[in-house]
């Protein structure tokens, strides 16, 4: 001090905590928080210092900035693995990853090649905009794969399309790393051409920079040393690697404008006004880990650095910032991510001081959840042309057991689906897959019987080695599957398939028995209002015996009721029924178009928990006597004869012209099991 002495006009502000304003500000998020605390700078702030105790918020922070503020010095360290840059060339590895190369073409997944195309890199490319306007469009949302060959999508060549197709036709790991270099020069040259950049543009340049000459090194190793990569997943952990260890070193003039730093750069410099970032205890003082083989007692003996100094150091550095300021702002999240989190045992050093004046601030969401949920009611007569369009369009229209399903649960989906026609969200992945083994396990069933008029108990041995060659080759083929997906399908295809022959095999079976249907259509016109109708299902199996004929649909998922008191309880909203009323309306298909004297039977196989053939057969309620002359109920296989016919041949006419009154509005369902796995809970929040 003697021989660095403080300068004359240099102010000592011993006690200024007491003096100054201090406020501290609980907001929801880290999203909230960064642009809350923009909200508080004016144009002129060159006193002004915004401290992010988190580096990764610099990016919301510079979008969040005001207009007035047009003076802005960056000055602390930024990982990479923050920047836009890293999140396209990790979008970019995924779509790799799920490439498939097959008969010299390259076959790329829809989703992820339009989860590309979102990036902001790509957004402002009209080409590529007008790709995501055609995979957006209905007819083509059913293509899950795209041939790069083939699709016209993939014929312009435009320079950022060149440079992407270049990079998705290549199969040889080394150059992936030479495209991702063009890639990013030629980003790097097409923001250099431009007149004016924005702060987080010039931020994300310095990113392209940093990491073009770190993969470059890389790749001029690979080179160097020839050493190969065969597999995809190891390319990007080791790119990975690479660009997490990457960070930038932003360097700005103190002298003006506003002062973005980190908590270390803000040592011996003073504000009149200090904004602080971040102050959760997750991550100030946060974990203070040192991954080191000394003991601690012993880095504390030999003055060596322990956590304890590092968290000293951190609150050092958070009081002297504070102490000399004339107005201080503190922010802290009440959740990161999904975590609720605390405020910092800084900020509660400052709430508990009673020398020192803190004011703390909550701020919440002005969203709240409402307890109460107004139906929805859609009267048919208020929603125009849609009504009227599918009025004029039921002549002659086609009506699937699906739509009618739809209809009788709840006709409040009826009408998002049919009438507004919006699409499946596909909220629930898991049901997607489910969806997929079912579809597989039919046409697995399809191929192994299909050589077969009638089927015989000797038959079944040669059906079932077949087993492992179809399902190979019914799995291999489809291009939206994972190799895990595809390995695990495989095997629970097949053994659900050797399953139901072993248990065909037994003395209780469905077999001797002729193929009438496999996998076929079943349909019927029906006239309701002076409107044809064309009833249509799809059976899955139907087989003749000589004691009765039986419709035979198979279930790959959850069991459901197949017995019920009336053929009207069918056509009521009841979720345990809907099996019950596929059985009897693909029965109603057959019986109203081929007479025969055999009894029909309607059954379903519930394949996960199949033991015994004959178990799951639609059953009726009826009236009984027993030994004593006693009435007794009990539930009944039913025959679907005529008479069963024609009684649910009234009921759906009913529902049918139920549907077609305008003046019964689309309501919700009353049975909340409907709204379980419905993908438009979210719309109509009934449950």
């Amino acid at each position: 001090m003697k021989d660095f002495p403080s300068p004359d006009d240099f102010i000592a502000l011993f006690r200024n905590f007491e003096k100054q304003q201090i406020k501290v500000y609980a907001l929801p998020n880290e999203v909230v928080q960064a642009k809350y605390a923009c909200q508080l700078l004016t144009p002129n702030e060159s006193t002004t210092g915004l401290v992010l105790a988190d580096e990764s918020l610099l990016p919301v922070v510079l979008a969040s900035l005001p207009e007035g503020v047009t003076k802005v010095n960056i000055t602390m360290g930024y990982s990479v693995k923050y920047s836009a840059t890293y999140t396209f060339i990790r979008q970019l590895f995924k779509l790799i990853q799920q490439l498939r190369f097959v008969q010299n073409d390259t076959w790329i997944p829809r989703s992820s090649w339009m989860e590309l195309l979102y990036h902001p890199f790509l957004m402002e490319y009209k080409e590529l905009r007008q790709q995501i306007d055609y995979l957006l469009d209905k007819k083509s949302t059913y293509q899950l794969y795209l041939s790069l060959n083939k699709s016209s999508l993939f014929k312009s060549d435009s320079p950022i399309e060149q440079r992407l197709y270049s990079f998705l036709k290549n199969s040889d790991r080394l150059n992936y790393i030479n495209h991702l270099l063009e890639l990013l020069r030629f980003f790097e040259m097409e923001w250099i051409q431009k007149e004016i950049l924005s702060i987080n543009q010039e931020l994300e340049l310095q990113v392209v920079r940093k990491l073009f000459n770190a993969l470059s090194k890389f790749y001029e190793l690979l080179q160097s040393n020839e050493i190969e990569i065969n597999d995809n997943r190891l390319l990007w952990r080791l790119i990975h690697q690479i660009i997490q260890r990457q960070k930038i070193d932003l360097y700005g003039e103190p002298l003006e404008g506003l002062q973005i730093m980190g908590l270390m750069e803000s040592r011996l410099i003073d504000f009149d006004k200090v904004l602080v970032l971040s102050l959760n205890e997750s991550v100030i003082p946060g974990d203070k880990f040192m991954p080191t083989f000394i003991l601690h007692s012993l880095r504390s003996f030999f003055g060596m650095p322990i956590p304890e100094r590092r968290e000293a150091i951190d609150a050092y550095h958070f009081y002297r910032l504070l102490q000399r300021s004339q107005q201080s702002f503190l922010f802290y999240s009440q959740f990161i991510g999904a975590d609720e989190v605390d405020k910092s045992s800084y900020v509660r050093q400052l709430l508990y001081n009673p020398d020192i004046q803190v004011q703390e601030v909550f701020i919440h969401d002005k969203i709240t959840k409402s307890d109460r949920v107004e139906p929805i009611i859609i009267d048919k007569k208020t929603i125009g042309e849609d009504w009227q369009k599918l009025i004029n369009e039921f002549n002659g229209m086609l009506l699937s057991h699906a739509a009618l399903v739809s209809y009788i649960q709840c006709p409040l989906k009826y009408y998002f689906e049919r009438v507004k026609h919006l699409t499946d969200a596909k909220l629930f992945p898991d049901d997607e897959i489910e969806a997929k083994m079912g579809d597989f396990f039919h046409e697995a069933i399809k191929k192994l019987f299909k050589n077969y008029d009638i089927i015989e108990p000797q038959h079944l041995d040669d059906i079932k080695k077949n087993i492992s060659t179809v399902v190979d080759n019914l799995i291999s083929n489809n291009f939206d599957l994972t190799w895990m997906q595809v390995l695990l399908m495989k095997e629970q295809l097949k053994s659900w398939l050797y399953k139901f022959i072993d248990i065909e095999k037994a003395e209780i079976s469905h077999f001797p028995a002729k193929i009438i249907v496999l996998e076929q259509e079943l349909n019927t016109k029906i006239k309701i209002s002076e409107k044809k109708l064309l009833l249509f299902g799809r059976a899955d199996l139907i087989i003749e015996r000589d004691d009765a004929i039986y419709i035979i649909d198979f279930k790959t998922g959850l069991e459901k009721d197949v017995s019920f008191d009336k053929i009207e309880d069918l056509f009521k909203q009841n979720a345990k029924l809907v099996y019950a009323f596929q059985l009897a309306f693909y029965g109603y298909l057959y019986r109203v178009n081929r007479k025969s004297e055999k009894p029909l039977y309607l059954e379903n196989i519930y394949i996960k928990k199949y033991d015994t053939p004959f178990k799951k057969i639609l059953s009726k309620l009826e009236l009984k006597q027993d030994d004593k002359g006693k009435t007794k109920t009990s539930y009944e296989q039913l025959n679907f004869d005529e008479n069963i016919v024609a009684e649910f041949e009234t009921c759906l006419k009913d529902k049918i012209n139920e549907l077609l009154d305008e003046n019964i509005p689309f309501t919700q369902t009353t049975d909340n099991k409907n709204c379980e796995y419905c993908n438009f809970n979210l719309i109509c929040k009934k449950n």
